[in-house]
């Protein structure tokens, strides 16, 4: 949709399965299409899918998670 103001032309993430515990890296390449406030808040969701259905992996300790 044009009215996107950032766009994710590629998102990887590596170790891959995940390894917990353990250091996820993950990187994304993109574009942001007009000026950002000075401060921005990231929503992220974590899902993990078993026998092809989704489930949104819960925060843990502030540290992991959704």
């Amino acid at each position: 949709s044009e009215d996107k103001i950032i766009y994710f032309d590629y998102v990887h993430a590596t170790p891959m399965p995940v390894i917990v515990p353990g250091t996820l890296f993950v990187t994304v390449l993109g574009n942001v299409t007009m000026d950002l406030p000075r401060r921005v808040n990231v929503y992220l969701e974590i899902k993990k899918y078993i026998f092809g259905f989704p489930f949104t992996v819960p925060c843990f300790n502030g540290g992991l998670g959704s």
